[in-house]
């Protein structure tokens, strides 16, 4: 799937979303004791048998309670192998290619990835110039894609500020901006609303949503419940599995 949209800039751009599923995914915490006709030790699994399916331009939730897996799901989809399973991204297995599957993936980890002592501008173009060394669109465009991003999520009046001095949620988005800024068909992220207060969870989630409606495949882990109506798919953790249940 893919979608034309306007960026902040006014310029247009292509916006591919990806086909993502995994089934039987095992994620193994370690190994514990078996204390049966024969005392011996067998692996502990954080998640087993889990499985789940997103499509382009889906914003998808996956829920539960702290500590039941969630993220460590997402880790499983976006870099850190499981025990057993499979992960595809457009039918490709990420783990079997990861260089090129996971190139086309952002991540958007609970604390934020970018440098507090460089302004917002200045850490999104140090960050995006270590992923990409050779520039191949110059460093002018790479200036406008981030003014564009930051005006669209709304944080272009903080752009010299440095990102030791953003609140919560202007932090938070200046770390989605970073990601956006590879095009990713895929962009997941832990607990994106976490130390939000209610205005700034909401106006979050309907610019997670947007982007999923602009094309983009968006996968979020959270333990709240709210504004999940905004999601199209809600999958559920509990007991060690991931379920799946339609919006």
């Amino acid at each position: 799937m893919e979608k034309m949209t306007t960026a902040a800039d006014g310029s247009r751009e292509k916006v591919s979303g990806a086909h993502l599923r995994a089934r039987g995914v095992y994620v193994r915490r370690g190994y514990k004791i078996d204390r049966g006709d024969s005392i011996g030790v067998r692996p502990a699994y954080t998640l087993m048998n889990s499985t789940i399916a997103a499509a382009p331009g889906m914003l998808v939730a996956v829920i539960g309670p702290n500590g039941a897996g969630k993220s460590t799901f997402l880790r499983a989809v976006c870099g850190e192998r499981p025990a057993a399973g499979k992960i595809q991204l457009n039918q490709r297995n990420i783990y079997d290619e990861p260089e090129s599957v996971l190139a086309d993936v952002g991540y958007v980890p609970t604390d934020s990835v970018l440098n507090d002592n460089l302004s917002v501008v200045q850490s999104l173009l140090y960050l995006s110039l270590i992923r990409n060394p050779d520039l191949s669109d110059g460093l002018d465009k790479l200036r406008e894609r981030i003014t564009g991003l930051l005006k669209e999520f709304g944080i272009d009046s903080v752009s010299d500020r440095p990102i030791r001095t953003l609140s919560s949620g202007e932090r938070k988005k200046a770390n989605i901006c970073a990601e956006l800024l590879s095009n990713p068909s895929l962009l997941l992220l832990d607990e994106p609303t976490s130390n939000l207060d209610p205005n700034a969870e909401l106006e979050l989630m309907q610019r997670l949503r947007s982007l999923a409606d602009g094309g983009r495949t968006v996968l979020i882990v959270t333990h709240t419940l709210n504004h999940l109506g905004l999601c199209h798919k809600v999958f559920f953790v509990e007991n060690g599995q991931v379920h799946s249940r339609s919006g």
